[in-house]
């Protein structure tokens, strides 16, 4: 049995570059037309277009990120521009998202601090706690131990100097904190 809808979608799969081609030229001669006609259906339009995002979420998702990396450059500059226009909202929006989020705001404080001055990486094997502090067990991995212990022994990772001692206590606390957690 014929089906139209699979040989039109065929037919639109094999003639992609020359429909590419044809709507191009179509906007290009019909630009007036066409703007016309959006802002007579504008509500029916963005009714559509609305309708269309919500049905494929997935689908934008995926392009918007592909779209991110492709036109990284682009989106760069356009983002930039945005946070020019919209300063305020921009510090405003921060301040709240810094106030409801203090972990996390703590965690990426302790990255960027790693990142910059000591070129060091960002791996918590535990949460952090009231009056913690991150020890670098190595360049990449921390561990979430208590202020006092963390200050108890100088240590230096670049230098390894007495690193084996306070690693040393570090595992201890963190066995410890696992076994009373089981």
């Amino acid at each position: 049995m014929y089906d139209r809808r699979e040989s039109d979608r065929k037919y639109r799969q094999e003639h992609k570059k020359e429909a590419k081609e044809y709507m191009k030229q179509y906007y290009i001669n019909n630009k007036e037309k066409l703007l016309e006609y959006r802002q007579e259906h504008k509500e029916h339009l963005s009714e559509c277009h609305k309708k269309w995002l919500e049905d494929n979420k997935e689908h934008c998702k995926i392009y918007g990120k592909q779209y991110r990396k492709t036109n990284s450059e682009y989106v760069k500059e356009i983002m930039e521009k945005w946070r020019e226009n919209n300063r305020e909202y921009c510090i405003e929006y921060t301040k709240k998202w810094n106030k409801n989020h203090p972990e996390e705001k703590k965690e990426i404080e302790a990255r960027h601090y790693n990142k910059r001055k000591r070129n060091l990486g960002f791996n918590p094997l535990n949460k952090p706690f009231e009056n913690s502090e991150a020890h670098h067990i190595n360049s990449t991995d921390i561990i979430y131990i208590p202020k006092e212990i963390h200050r108890s022994i100088w240590h230096c990772l670049e230098i390894n100097k007495n690193m084996k001692e306070i690693n040393k206590i570090a595992m201890n606390y963190l066995e410890k904190k696992e076994m009373a957690i089981c």
